[in-house]
């Protein structure tokens, strides 16, 4: 029953937040013309860390991922 409970709200969380960061990106982009985060910058940067680079990559620069 605990664990039940436990995944529901962690479920419950998890939907409220991704609206809450859906919402407040669509007002960014409606009424002060912030475009949203790039998550593709977001992916290289985690491709880089098993690399062992853990600053982020230059905008430009694409590492090699293998897989």
């Amino acid at each position: 029953m605990l664990t039940t409970t436990l995944l529901l709200n962690a479920l419950l969380l998890g939907i409220g937040a991704t609206i809450f960061m859906d919402l407040v990106a669509w007002v960014r982009l409606r009424y002060f013309s912030i475009p949203s985060l790039d998550y593709r910058l977001v992916g290289r940067w985690l491709l880089c860390i098993p690399l062992g680079q853990f600053q982020p990559p230059e905008h430009d620069a694409k590492p090699v991922a293998t897989f």
